[in-house]
């Protein structure tokens, strides 16, 4: 899909008001035993060059596109696991976007 972190009067740090590839998990995270989220939440992995965002952009308004799915979310048996199976969902979606 596609992210656009909004601009604001506030920050208009680098980054802000331009689109954005992104993979998504829109979930519960599972991965981790214990630490199950109660309730669906919106995960976003944005695809970008070094130095094309400044800081961090939490607290910020994100407006997702979501345009297709990779695969279902599941329960990898190790963080290592996980973090590779986003690469490859990074790698599919530079692909395809």
């Amino acid at each position: 899909g596609f992210a656009l972190i909004e601009q604001s009067s506030v920050n208009d740090n680098k980054g802000r008001g331009m689109v954005h590839k992104a993979v998504v998990n829109v979930g519960y995270s599972p991965t981790f035993d214990g630490q199950e989220n109660k309730e669906k939440i919106v995960e976003a992995h944005l695809i970008i060059d070094e130095g094309e965002i400044e800081g961090d952009f939490y607290g910020e308004t994100m407006r997702l596109g979501l345009f297709g799915s990779l695969r279902p979310e599941m329960k990898f048996p190790s963080f290592p696991e996980l973090i590779q199976a986003i690469t490859n969902d990074v790698a599919t979606a530079k692909a395809s976007l």
